[in-house]
Order: C-alpha cells, then sequence, then structure tokens
C-alpha cells in the first residue's frame, strides 16, 4: 500500500516554497518597477519630442498660437494646452515644462507617469528622486513667481467674496465708468443710474482688485461645482484664470468684461452660459476642450460667449453641435477659425465684424450659416463651402472682399445680399443651385459668369455701377432660367450683351412686367436676343450709382 506525505514533510515543503518567494519575490518586483520606470521614462522623453514638434508648429500652423506666449506650461493650470499636445503611449499626469523659446527645445521637465516621477534635464529623462505624483494644486491666488498668495477658503471666509452676489436682483446688470459702479437695469426693468459705491462689500471684482492687484494666476475651487451668473464679471485683474476639475458649469456672464488674459477651461465643464466670456479684451486664445457640449446653446439667452474679446485663435469643442448667435462678433484679433466636422449651425452674426479674419476653414458637417455669420470680414479673401451645407442666411458674407467662392452640392438657393460687395470675379454655379435672391451677388467686379441650371435669378443680383473697372461684358441666360428680376444684371457701360438660350420664353409682354424710368444719369441701349424674328432693345440705368432698372423699348430710337 501506499503511502501519503507526513504533515511534516507537508510543512517542510511550504517553508521550501515561502523561502523560494521571499527570495524571487523582490527580483520579481524590481523586474516590474524596472520596466515600469524604463516606461515612464521612455514615455516623458516622447512627451518631450511632442511638446518639440507641437512647438514647431505654433510658427508655422494658427491653431497652435495659444503655445506662442507660453515659456511654462504645468498641469492643474495650463491643462488645456497640455491637453491639445498628443502623443504616442501613455500620457503624464502630472507636467511642468520650461520652454527654451531661444533654442526651440524642452529645457526641463518634470512628470509623473504611472506613478513613477521623472525629471527631464538638458536632454536626459531620468527617474526622479522628488514626487510629482501627488501634486494638488492648492485654489487661490498665485504670484508671477506661482507662489500662493491668499487660498480660495481665505478670499471667501476672511474677504468676504460671495460668488452669489450678483444673484442678488438689486444689484444685477452693472457697469463701471471709471469712476465707480452703476446699476444699469435692477430687476423691475428701471434704469436707476445709482452709484454702487456703499453696497459693492462682497462683489467678487471689487474684492480682487482692490486687495489683489498684483495676482498673476487665480485657480477656482472645484468644491463649487458651478460658477454662478456673472460671477467674476468686471474683474479687472490682468491674470491667468484656472477652472478646476469638479466644475461643470459656467454660468451666464461669469467673466464678462473680465480684464483676464488667459483660461484654462477644466474637464468637467460640460455647460458654458451666453456671454461667459463677452468683453474680455486681454484674452488673447481660447481653448474649448472636448467635454464642453455646449456654448451658449443651453439657456434662453443663446448669445454671445466671446462677443467682443480680444481672442486671436479659438479651438472648438468636438462635442458642440452649433455655434451661438453673435459667438464672437467684433472679435477684431480673430485672425483664422477652423469650423470642426461636429458643427452644423453657425447661428446669425457668429463672427460679423471681425475684421482681421482671413482664414475659415469649413469642414463636411456644417449643415447651415445663418444670416450675417460672416459679414464686415475685411480680409477675408477664399471661401470654400462644403457639400454637406444646405443653407445659407441672408448677408451671410456680405462685405467681406472675398476674391473666390466655391460652392457644394448641397445648396439649392444662394439668398438675398448673401455675397454683395465683395470683390468676387468669377462665379461658377453648380448644377445643384436652383434659385439666386436679390442682390446675391450684387456690386462684384464679375468677369465670368456661368449660371448653371438656375431657375430664378432676382432682382440685381449680378448688377454692377463701378465705373472703370474690367466686368461682365457679356451674359448667357440658359434655357434653365424661367424668372429674371429687375436689372439682374448691369454694369454701367461696360455690359454688351444678354443672350437667352430660349429665345421664345422671352416676349415682350415678359419685359413689360419689369418696373422702368429714365433717371437721366449713366445710361447705354443693348440688344437683348429674345425671339429668332426680333431683337427687344433693353435700357440699364444706373441711377447716379444706385440700384439699376431694366425695360424694353420698341425701337432703337425710342431708347436712344
Amino acid at each position: 500500500m501506499k503511502k501519503g506525505f507526513t504533515l511534516i514533510e507537508l510543512l517542510a515543503v511550504i517553508v521550501i516554497l515561502a523561502i523560494i518567494a521571499l527570495i524571487v519575490t523582490p527580483v520579481i518586483s524590481k523586474v516590474i518597477n524596472g520596466a515600469k520606470q524604463r516606461t515612464a521614462v521612455v514615455g516623458s522623453q516622447n512627451y518631450v519630442d511632442s511638446v518639440n514638434k507641437t512647438y514647431a508648429l505654433s510658427m508655422l500652423d494658427s491653431r497652435y498660437d495659444y503655445l506662442k506666449d507660453k515659456d511654462i506650461l504645468e498641469t492643474g493650470f495650463d491643462d488645456n494646452e497640455l491637453n491639445e499636445i498628443e502623443v504616442s503611449g501613455k500620457k503624464p499626469t502630472y507636467i511642468k515644462i520650461e520652454y527654451d523659446k531661444t533654442k526651440n527645445v524642452v529645457k526641463e521637465g518634470k512628470f509623473c507617469i504611472d506613478g513613477i516621477s521623472v525629471d527631464y534635464i538638458n536632454g536626459v529623462a531620468n527617474k526622479s528622486e522628488n514626487d510629482y505624483c501627488n501634486k494638488e494644486v492648492v485654489p487661490g491666488l498665485y504670484n508671477k513667481d506661482n507662489n500662493l498668495i491668499v487660498t480660495w477658503d481665505s478670499l471667501v471666509n476672511d474677504y468676504g467674496m460671495d460668488l452669489n452676489y450678483y444673484q442678488n436682483e438689486n444689484v444685477r446688470y452693472k457697469y463701471s465708468d471709471g469712476e465707480g459702479w452703476y446699476d444699469t437695469m435692477s430687476y423691475n426693468g428701471s434704469y436707476t443710474y445709482l452709484n454702487l459705491a456703499d453696497i459693492t462689500s462682497g462683489q467678487p471684482a471689487i474684492v480682487l482688485a482692490k486687495n489683489f492687484s498684483d495676482a498673476a494666476k487665480f485657480v477656482i475651487s472645484g468644491s463649487i461645482g458651478e460658477i454662478n451668473e456673472g460671477a467674476f464679471e468686471n474683474v479687472e485683474n490682468n491674470f491667468e484664470v484656472i477652472i478646476p476639475k469638479g466644475i461643470t458649469k459656467v454660468g451666464i456672464w461669469a467673466f464678462g468684461y473680465a480684464k483676464m488674459k488667459s483660461v484654462s477651461i477644466g474637464p468637467d465643464v460640460v455647460e458654458i452660459g451666453s456671454s461667459a466670456f463677452d468683453g474680455t479684451v486681454n484674452l488673447k486664445s481660447m481653448i474649448i476642450p472636448d467635454n464642453v457640449v455646449h456654448f451658449s446653446s443651453n439657456d434662453d439667452w443663446n448669445w454671445g460667449g466671446l462677443n467682443g474679446s480680444g481672442v486671436e485663435t479659438i479651438k472648438i469643442s468636438r462635442n458642440m453641435t452649433n455655434i451661438p448667435n453673435s459667438f464672437c462678433q467684433g472679435c477684431k484679433n480673430l485672425k483664422s477659425i477652423d469650423i470642426p466636422s461636429n458643427i452644423k449651425i453657425i447661428n446669425r452674426n457668429a463672427f460679423y465684424t471681425d475684421r482681421k479674419l482671413s482664414s475659415v476653414t469649413f469642414h463636411e458637417g456644417l449643415e447651415k450659416i445663418d444670416e450675417w455669420a460672416f459679414s464686415y470680414d475685411d480680409i477675408l479673401k477664399n471661401v470654400v463651402l462644403p457639400n454637406s451645407l444646405t443653407e445659407l442666411g441672408d448677408h451671410a458674407f456680405y462685405d467681406s472682399e472675398i476674391e473666390t467662392v466655391t460652392f457644394g452640392t448641397g445648396l439649392i438657393e444662394i439668398p438675398h445680399n448673401a455675397f454683395r460687395l465683395n470683390k468676387i470675379k468669377s462665379v461658377i454655379l453648380p448644377s445643384n443651385i436652383k434659385r439666386i435672391g436679390d442682390g446675391a451677388f450684387e456690386q462684384n467686379p464679375i468677369q465670368t459668369l456661368d449660371l448653371g441650371n438656375v431657375e430664378e435669378i432676382g432682382s440685381y443680383a449680378f448688377a454692377h455701377d463701378y465705373e472703370n473697372v474690367a466686368a461682365l461684358k457679356s451674359v448667357v441666360v440658359p434655357a434653365s432660367v424661367k424668372k429674371v428680376g429687375p436689372g439682374f444684371v448691369q454694369a454701367s457701360n461696360i455690359l454688351e450683351s444678354v443672350t437667352f438660350e430660349t429665345p421664345s420664353y422671352w416676349t415682350k409682354s415678359e419685359f413689360g412686367k419689369l418696373p422702368s424710368g429714365d433717371y437721366g444719369y449713366t445710361e447705354k441701349c443693348i440688344a437683348v436676343d429674345v425671339s429668332t424674328s426680333e431683337k427687344v432693345l433693353a435700357y440699364m440705368a444706373s441711377n447716379n450709382g444706385q440700384l439699376p432698372y431694366l425695360t424694353h423699348w420698341n425701337s432703337l430710337s425710342e431708347c436712344q
């Protein structure tokens, strides 16, 4: 009979295994930790390479302009900028970078990857003896050397900063004229214009400007959850604002007309209210992180956001679906804007009077550009509309100095004054466009006109009353056209002929329906072919630079 192991033998085996484990475990642990350290070091090096590449791009691509003024980036203070830097592999959870702009390389870096702290100095990354993995940004005000001046709790408890100040209906909607604060609209809608010097206690704008005018950075406490309506409106401190983790909403007018120079929007913000950053003239860039879903689109106002701000660059969240009314109206420093494919609607006046806007990039996915959206943008030269665009608003690109425009396949109508007062020399309409609204291309120096399969042309659609320019000399109206408005083409003394491809459709009676009148100014008789057997003489009058008219005479002598 075969015997089993005795208890002593089993205990001996267990002891031996325990001894082996004691010997092997540290070795295995050391191997694992060594691998983690190597991974962290390599990951930090990769991140530095990505930073160097992104900084280099900032010299060439306006989308990265937000980096141009940054010598130091640090997690918790510059989250938006750091999140924009793409890197292969694991991204550090803590980052502090010092960039040498004279050599165009990262000079020093501090990182935490997978619980491993890494120092990067003069091109070499090594495991650090310092702990960068348990860094916590303390809410409050910091000086230019990044030293804490006063904590958030002290601002609230010792200085009486009241974020609910504007919730008091009697003190809402104020402005400063440089001499005092005034109530511009009390809760019952009356205009009181009372000096509010005696009731400013607790107003954040006063607390911060009065006590901490030299503060360089303001880290808001994530514990408040939401930044209330008008909470930091009119704050005059020229500091960086950090909206950290924990904040989910930025209210209406939260930072309206504040003099802050930059803002970092945290990873938990989902909603930003109307006019939240309107009038922030010192703000140079705005990165709307992808966690933001609603920007001025989830409240009753649905207006503004960066209206009248000083932004030069904007990065739009990839989870927003529309750009609100007057979003960046009057942003006089905005140079370019890239509209991502997730944006379906650009609302009214969104980029109205942006005088330095020279480049707009639209992507497939955009469905509507509303009225006046890109009007009076003085140096906007080229527009390419995507195939997905199906609706264009009146005056959408009015008086914007555009030289070329390319239409997509989804648009059916070019509406009233959509491209009036630009510098477009060639209009080539694709077959999908059926209607041209009144004045759609009026006062453009058009030299080439292809009407495609258009069916209806509005009044003065292609009229041009500039003198002494090389403009349109002849027009061919295709067979598809069934209706034309008065003065649909006119170019003072330059236009020589208008030819209809289906002359039998057009009779004297058709032209007789158009308004007539002799205004005694620049005038010309031209022959318009309307049938195989006769010509109708069309009279063009510029009305001293005003809108032209088209009518007919039965004979050349009548016209002359």
